[in-house]
């Protein structure tokens, strides 16, 4: 996890004026790349397969990015779904899920693909991950345009073996640590046992399924699998992960699985200065009481 004292953020604009007859062929040219891009993204997933399921999903909700009526489409009604902003409602078309590429009025997106795609599934619940790459322009009045690009990683969760809609999401930023103004979360909970895990890398380690993802605020911190985690995690064991504030806590328990958000806030070095991070995690509940992790992330504010 790198330290950084400067904040990124992106722009794009959900509603779009139509373009001007001069620049229709321009315009059709990038929808028609936009497709293209599209069709690269779904990848060779065999037909009807779990993995390509997920994959139909996530495209879906990379088609729908700027337009929040099409993208809260693809979660169900009172999903739970964490964004770079905080949490987003899906009820209704929400102008937090544009938040995921912190999208405004005045930008357009250039390009979305993803890769480092991954999934698993176990019973009735799939869940995957990937690596979203987003670059936009945005034109802000009497400023000449600017062009900007952010990562962002996915954790979602399928819950039911017909469904296309994401029950649980996740999306953190691929971006340097650094010191921010806390977000509490809607409706706030008392500490749990899922909420405990993310303030220990070593508890988080003991509890890995085999299956697991875990992923970290750099490019690099991405894991797969039970050894892989185990392993990242290794490198984050001297670091002091407290709560930012107690209202920051959000968990909630299932009887197929169980989910916690918490803004933490990580030291380096004992006595160091510390940075704020968005923590989540998702896990299956074990016959004796105990969760099994089978994704966490820990993503820049």
């Amino acid at each position: 996890m790198q330290v950084d004292h400067v904040q990124r953020s992106l722009c794009t604009d959900p509603h779009p004026d139509p373009p001007v007859i001069e620049d229709v062929a321009q315009w059709l040219g990038k929808r028609m790349r936009t497709s293209f891009g599209r069709l690269q993204r779904i990848g060779k997933a065999p037909a009807g397969s779990r993995e390509a399921r997920a994959r139909a999903v996530l495209d879906a909700q990379l088609d729908a990015l700027g337009d929040e009526v099409q993208l809260a489409a693809t979660f169900l009604p009172g999903a739970f779904v964490l964004t770079p902003n905080g949490v987003a409602e899906t009820r209704e078309p929400s102008l937090g899920l544009l938040s995921i590429a912190d999208l405004n009025p005045h930008a357009e997106i250039d390009s979305i693909t993803f890769d480092h795609f991954t999934s698993a599934s176990i019973g009735k619940l799939t869940w995957f991950a990937a690596d979203l790459h987003i670059t936009v322009t945005s034109h802000e009045p009497e400023n000449p345009p600017s062009t900007s690009s952010t990562t962002v990683r996915t954790i979602e969760l399928l819950d039911g073996e017909a469904t296309n809609q994401v029950a649980v999401a996740s999306f953190t930023r691929v971006a340097a640590m650094s010191r921010s103004t806390d977000r509490s979360a809607p409706d706030a909970t008392s500490l749990g046992p899922l909420t405990s895990l993310l303030l220990s890398p070593r508890a988080i380690a003991d509890a890995i399924a085999g299956n697991a993802f875990i992923f970290g605020s750099d490019p690099d911190e991405r894991a797969v699998g039970a050894g892989s985690a185990r392993a990242l995690l290794a490198r984050w064991k001297t670091l002091a992960v407290t709560l930012a504030t107690p209202s920051d806590i959000h968990e909630m328990h299932g009887g197929a699985y169980g989910y916690a958000t918490a803004n933490v806030r990580v030291a380096l070095k004992p006595g160091g200065p510390s940075y704020d991070l968005r923590a989540f995690t998702l896990a299956l509940p074990a016959y004796d009481g105990t969760w099994s992790v089978i994704a966490a992330s820990f993503g820049a504010r």
